[in-house]
């Protein structure tokens, strides 16, 4: 009978919201569809000429939904989900590639047994362009930037919380810098939706940010992200945090061949209604540019000589390029004592004596 009164009570304080016939999307777990790359910031990289990618995306989150309730306090909708997005993305021409992501939440449980809400469903798909202005390459001193226009189509199963009455629209430029082969990337972007309440949460229009560096890790084949992602109300941005979900996310990507396996751990940092306490994540992708031809440790998209390995000297190890006389004094370091300054052959390519 106790465990019945409370269960009756949420009910009566739910039933005029229609937590179980809410109709938005209450799912932040979105991850970028840069297959082998971010996990959740959308970085100014995307295949070229016909290029494809794809990943697939597995995902366990600990109290994604917690809402708060008249008279009883914050309460925890969903407890615990497990969900699977796949990715994919095809370059049409060197400016532009088309995306999609496909939403599915595989199984979630209810910390609110009266509430009518399935355990499982699909989410809204979402279909993006990319119209790459520049590539973060040397010849743009590393500078990148991407426009990223999202369209997401209303097909989600709104009895499990994961689909919008209409369609949503999120215009977000992706900015980046290439630093050697570590990438620094920032994503600000806005969500334009139908706005709907859930218990005394309104879920409307949003202000998305996203920081993150992807760096490879030297002489083997892995790379490490660390992310911070944001959404606030646009309406009030940052004025309350419980309207607010910030998550710092970090993971560990391991390329062998064209495939690319990413675990990783995400955080909540606020006390949002839709932040979980953790997430756990794993990423399988596949695509061409994850390739390192000649086994340096450094990326075919990064590495400026792809069939060379990188002779790693402490000189310009960066770049994928071995370099054979580092002084350009023409003797090979291998017999050069003095490969860093430039010399003479008689002196055995060291310089000579004043």
């Amino acid at each position: 009978m106790r465990r019945a009164l409370p269960a009756l009570a949420l009910l009566i304080a739910l039933s005029g919201a229609g937590v179980a016939r809410a109709q938005v999307a209450v799912q932040r777990w979105q991850p970028s569809t840069a297959a082998g790359s971010f996990v959740a910031v959308e970085p100014p990289l995307a295949p070229v000429g016909y290029g494809l990618e794809a990943a697939l995306w597995l995902q366990y989150a600990r109290e994604p939904v917690v809402l708060p309730l008249h008279g009883l306090g914050d309460a925890s909708v969903v407890t615990d989900q497990y969900t699977a997005d796949l990715t994919g993305t095809v370059g049409v021409f060197d400016w532009l590639a088309l995306s999609f992501a496909l939403p599915a939440t595989l199984y979630q449980g209810s910390g609110t047994p009266a509430l009518d809400v399935n355990n499982a469903g699909f989410g809204d798909p979402r279909l993006l362009a990319k119209f790459v202005l520049m590539r973060p390459q040397p010849r743009y001193r590393g500078f990148g930037l991407m426009l990223i226009p999202e369209l997401g189509l209303p097909l989600g199963d709104r009895r499990s919380l994961l689909g919008d009455r209409g369609y949503t629209f999120v215009p977000r430029a992706a900015v980046g810098w290439l630093s050697g082969p570590a990438l620094i990337a920032a994503n600000i972007g806005y969500r334009f939706r139908q706005g709907a309440s859930i218990g005394e949460l309104f879920i409307g229009n949003e202000i998305l940010l996203a920081l993150g560096a992807d760096v490879p890790i030297w002489r083997l084949p892995l790379a490490a992200t660390v992310e911070l992602t944001a959404a606030t109300a646009a309406q009030r941005p940052f004025m309350n945090l419980k309207e607010t979900s910030v998550e710092g996310l970090a993971s560990l990507r391991s390329l062998i061949g064209p495939v690319a396996l990413q675990p990783g751990l995400a955080i909540g940092f606020t006390p949002g209604y839709l932040v979980p306490d953790f997430r756990l994540f794993l990423s399988i992708a596949f695509g061409p540019h994850f390739r390192d031809a000649d086994s340096d440790g450094i990326a075919d998209q990064h590495d400026r000589c792809p069939a060379e390995r990188e002779d790693f000297d402490d000189y310009r190890d960066r770049d994928g390029c071995p370099e054979f006389d580092n002084d350009g004094d023409g003797i090979r370091d291998g017999f050069d004592r003095c490969p860093n300054r430039a010399g003479t052959p008689d002196n055995d390519g060291c310089p000579a004596a004043p």
